[in-house]
């Protein structure tokens, strides 16, 4: 099973992004026993959005199955 999280709110400012991504970072940490195949993280400042998600591969095994 697959896992996702996030949050909204980024401030601007550079400390504001190095926040934002070690917590996106953490948070998909906590989600390896969902997804240990892969990850990944996005941080849309612009928006004020970070983004992130664990795979579980179990139908596509190819490097083409990534979300």
């Amino acid at each position: 099973m697959c896992g996702i999280c996030g949050f909204a709110g980024i401030g601007s400012g550079g400390a504001a992004r190095s926040c934002a991504r070690e917590t996106i970072r953490r948070m998909t940490e906590t989600l390896v026993h969902r997804g240990p195949d892969s990850g990944g993280i996005l941080l849309e400042e612009r928006l004020g959005v970070a983004l992130g998600h664990r795979r579980l591969s179990i139908l596509d095994l190819t490097p083409e199955g990534n979300q």
